[in-house]
């Protein structure tokens, strides 16, 4: 990823970061003194507020493996909080930096391959101290609109390669953790509004997101393809907000066993 697209994932990132908030404030619950790893930080939004949250006295572990997002990080959010490490990699990069008091992962673990998600779920476990908590939220469905947006701009599908059908979404998850020896108090599945300010500011988000190789202004320039696919979702304008009601994300929390 181009330092151009990382500038283009921070500026495009509104929803997620309203949606970590939540996850944040009503689940994670940080507190004073806490060590917490930011699993997936991107540019490090999330981790200022993390970092905030638990003082001076506490700390945070931001991870993410795109250099670019790492490097755009330390350069905004670092320079004000001394107790964020930003570190480029993995969860496998993380277990000697802990244990952690809680695990935060916002909207990140849809992205692991299938066959990677068991160990990347062991080690999440293994990072934890005991009674510790793994709170995540993941994409489920992103919705039609999107969809249409990745296969117009990049020529395949939506890229992300952990999928669960909605309607068992939660089942899904529940069943992964469980496997690993997590206890589940939380895996639903929900599907929020989502409001993007225009087409374009949609169309920016799948590019940053996916990393595509896409020409920005022959994107703005209209050949066609952009009106077509404004009609078939009656979008009047690409001024014009836009709602998306068919996303599905899943919900989950998931405790490190007492006795781990």
């Amino acid at each position: 990823m181009s330092e151009e697209k990382a500038q283009l994932y921070d500026e495009d990132s509104n929803f997620q970061y309203r949606n970590g908030m939540s996850l944040m404030d009503e689940h994670l619950k940080p507190k004073s003194g806490d060590c917490i790893l930011d699993l997936g930080c991107g540019t490090g939004r999330l981790a200022a507020q993390l970092a905030s949250k638990v003082g001076e006295e506490g700390k945070i572990v931001a991870v993410d493996p795109n250099a670019q997002r790492v490097q755009l990080a330390r350069r905004n959010v670092q320079r004000q909080h001394d107790n964020i490490q930003f570190v480029v990699g993995t969860v496998d990069d993380a277990v000697i930096l802990g244990p952690f008091d809680g695990i935060f992962c916002n909207f990140v673990l849809h992205w692991v391959p299938d066959g990677g998600i068991l160990e990347t779920l062991k080690t999440a476990l293994d990072c934890l101290k005991p009674g510790g908590e793994l709170c995540a939220q993941m994409t489920v469905s992103p919705g039609a609109l999107y969809e249409d947006i990745v296969r117009l701009v990049t020529a395949h599908d939506t890229p992300q390669t952990q999928k669960s059908i909605p309607g068992q979404a939660g089942i899904y998850w529940r069943n992964l953790c469980k496997s690993v020896g997590f206890d589940v108090l939380v895996a639903a599945e929900e599907s929020p509004m989502v409001v993007m300010d225009n087409l374009y500011s949609c169309v920016t988000t799948v590019i940053a997101y996916t990393e595509a190789d896409v020409n920005l202004k022959a994107v703005a320039a209209d050949n066609g393809e952009f009106s077509a696919l404004m009609k078939a979702h009656n979008i009047n304008s690409r001024t014009d907000k836009v709602v998306v009601r068919d996303a599905t994300y899943v919900m989950l929390i998931a405790r490190k066993p007492a006795d781990l």
